[in-house]
């Protein structure tokens, strides 16, 4: 009996620290303003995906910003914009895009 204790003690104490290490990973490619944070999901947290918050960076951040490659939710709103062109939105981690958020900025055209 005591044996097994020390089994599921070990057991346990293994599994928290292989959590914590993954919790503590960072994200690769998040722009120094920017707050980026993994959503993992599906079976044993088989699939996951990047949402970059980079509200309120200002008018002198250069577009494209850098963001991870599966980013799926790019909030780039009260950045006072401008303009868009083509390619302001484009380079990696852009085409992996679900949902983007461009309010509060100054967009005339598109």
């Amino acid at each position: 009996m005591e044996g097994t204790k020390s089994i599921m003690a070990l057991l346990l104490w293994l599994g928290l620290s292989l959590l914590v290490s993954v919790q503590s990973s960072g994200v690769n490619n998040c722009h120094p303003g920017c707050r980026c944070e993994v959503e993992s999901f599906g079976l044993f947290d088989s699939f996951s995906l990047t949402r970059v918050d980079c509200r309120g960076l200002g008018p002198s951040t250069t577009v494209p910003i850098p963001i991870p490659l599966d980013t799926a939710h790019l909030d780039l709103s009260s950045n006072a914009m401008g303009p868009l062109s083509d390619t302001m939105l484009a380079g990696p981690g852009y085409t992996t895009l679900v949902s983007l958020d461009l309010s509060s900025n100054h967009i005339t055209e598109v």
